[in-house]
C-alpha cells in the first residue's frame, strides 16, 4: 500500500523585510523544504513500523467458545484492534426472536457465527461501553441447544421448530477481540436481557438478565465485567407476581438498588399489604444490603413498584440488527 505524505499547503510569498538580505530569505526557504522532505520520510517510517506492530498483535488465535464460568479467551477472528466502534465486530450475529425462550427453555437454532459457540439459540446482541472508558464491547446472551425439538401438548406448532436449551451463557468481547464467557447462575436453559444499566459515575455498567419466569413472578441476576471477569452481583432480584406476593426493584442515586416485596395481610380486596424494602449498595461488582424497612399500605401496590429496573435503564445501548 502506497503511503503518501500530507499535501503541502501553498506557500505564501515572503516579502523581504527592510534590512534583511534576500540571500538569507532564500536560505530559510531551502531549510524549510529540507524539513518537509525529512518530515514526510519520517511519517512513512512510522506508518510502516505501526503496520508491522498491528500485524503481529492481531495474529492471536480464537477461543474454543466453551461455557466455563468466567473464561477469558483469545481474540476472536475478525476483531480489529484500534478501530472505531463502527468498524468493530464485523459479521456480528443478529438478535433472534425468542417466543419460547425463557418460558419453555426452547430456542430457534441461530446461524453459525464466529462470535458464538456451535448450536446457539435465543441470541440477544448489544454494543455497550461496559467499563466506562469509552471502549465499545460486544455483549452476547445466548443458549446452548440440544438436538431435541421442543414438544408440549397444546403448544403452538411454530414452537416445534425450536430446540431444547441446555444452559444460558453470557459473553462479552472486548475491542481487541478478547472474549470472556460465563454460565448464568441458577441453571436456566434460556434467559432474556432486561437491559444494561449505567448506575453511577465511576461504576462499571451492569448487565441485568431475566433468568426465571413463573406465575408468581420473575427473577433477574446482574453481572459486571470486573477485572476482566464476568462477576455476579451475588443476589437475585424479583419482580412481578400474583395475588399472593408481588415484587419489584429499581435503581436509586448514589449507586443503590432497592428491592420491594409486597404481601397481603388478609382479604385481597380490603386488607392492607406489608411492604419490605431492602436497599443494596454497589461495592465493586457486588450488591451489599445496607438497609431494610417495613411499611404497611392500604390496598395492593402501584404497578410502578412491581416492575423490573425502574430508573435503571436510562442509559441507551446499541442493538445490532444485522
Amino acid at each position: 500500500m502506497a503511503v503518501q505524505s500530507p499535501p503541502t499547503p501553498p506557500e505564501t510569498p515572503t516579502q523581504a523585510e527592510p534590512g534583511i538580505d534576500a540571500g538569507v530569505i532564500e536560505e530559510a526557504r531551502r531549510r524549510q523544504l529540507r524539513h518537509r522532505v525529512l518530515g514526510a520520510a519520517l511519517s512513512v517510517t512510522v506508518l510502516i513500523v505501526g503496520g508491522l506492530i498491528l500485524g503481529s498483535s492481531g495474529s492471536g488465535g480464537s477461543g474454543s467458545g466453551g461455557g466455563r464460568h468466567g473464561v477469558v479467551q483469545a481474540p476472536a477472528p475478525g476483531s480489529i484492534p484500534g478501530h472505531s466502534a463502527s468498524q468493530l465486530f464485523p459479521g456480528a450475529p443478529a438478535s433472534q426472536p425468542n417466543p419460547g425462550g425463557i418460558a419453555h427453555d426452547a430456542c430457534f437454532l441461530a446461524p453459525p457465527n464466529r462470535y458464538l459457540p456451535p448450536r446457539s439459540g435465543c441470541v440477544t446482541v448489544r454494543r455497550a461501553d461496559l467499563t466506562g472508558n469509552g471502549q465499545t464491547y460486544l455483549v452476547l446472551l445466548y443458549s446452548r441447544l440440544s438436538h431435541t425439538h421442543f414438544s408440549s401438548p397444546g403448544a403452538p406448532a411454530s414452537l416445534s421448530k425450536e430446540f431444547m436449551a441446555t444452559r444460558a451463557e453470557l459473553r462479552v468481547i472486548a475491542p481487541n477481540g478478547v472474549r470472556t464467557t460465563t454460565v448464568l447462575k441458577g441453571g436456566p436453559g434460556a434467559a432474556a436481557l432486561l437491559g444494561i444499566a449505567n448506575i453511577g459515575k465511576g461504576e462499571s455498567e451492569k448487565i441485568f438478565i431475566q433468568v426465571n419466569e413463573i406465575s408468581s413472578g420473575s427473577t433477574a441476576n446482574v453481572y459486571s465485567l470486573y477485572h476482566h471477569r464476568l462477576t455476579s452481583a451475588g443476589i437475585s432480584l424479583g419482580y412481578g407476581g400474583d395475588s399472593g406476593v408481588q415484587a419489584g426493584f429499581s435503581c436509586l442515586p448514589r449507586a443503590r438498588v432497592i428491592q420491594r416485596v409486597f404481601i397481603p395481610l388478609g382479604n385481597l380486596l380490603k386488607a392492607p399489604w406489608k411492604e419490605t424494602a431492602s436497599t443494596f449498595t454497589w461495592h465493586g461488582p457486588r450488591l451489599v444490603k445496607t438497609a431494610q424497612h417495613n411499611y404497611t399500605h392500604q390496598g395492593p401496590p402501584p404497578p410502578g413498584d412491581t416492575r423490573a429496573g425502574t430508573g435503571c435503564f436510562n442509559h441507551a445501548t446499541t442493538s445490532i440488527s444485522g
